[in-house]
C-alpha cells in the first residue's frame, strides 16, 4: 500500500511538472512602461495588473493562460506556444509528410 502511495504521487508530481514545462518564456526585447503595456493589454483583451515595481497582462488563450509580466521595463511573456518548435510547411504540406 505504502508503495502505491508513493508511485501515486511520484506519477501525480511528473505531470504537474510536465505541464509547467510545456508552457514558454520568451524575452520581450527593448523596454516597455507601464502605459504601453496597459494599453496594449486592454487593446487586446487581456487584463493589466500592478503592484509596486511589477506590471503585466494576463490574458486567456484557449483553455491556457499568456501572459506578459515586466520589472523596470523589462519582460517576460510565457503561452502555451511560445518556444515550440514548428515543423517547416512547403506548398501546403509538411515537408516532414510522405
Amino acid at each position: 500500500m505504502r508503495k502505491l502511495l508513493i508511485m501515486t504521487v511520484a506519477l501525480a508530481t511528473l505531470s504537474f511538472l510536465a505541464g509547467v514545462a510545456s508552457a514558454g518564456t520568451i524575452q520581450i526585447g527593448g523596454t516597455h512602461s507601464r502605459d504601453e503595456i496597459k494599453t496594449t493589454c486592454e487593446s487586446n483583451g487581456g487584463v493589466y495588473k500592478h503592484d509596486r515595481s511589477l506590471y503585466g497582462c494576463l490574458k486567456r488563450c484557449g483553455n491556457d493562460m499568456c501572459s506578459v509580466s515586466c520589472i523596470g521595463g523589462s519582460c517576460l511573456g510565457t503561452c502555451p506556444k511560445c518556444g515550440e518548435r514548428r515543423v517547416p510547411v512547403w506548398g501546403g504540406k509538411s515537408w516532414m509528410a510522405s
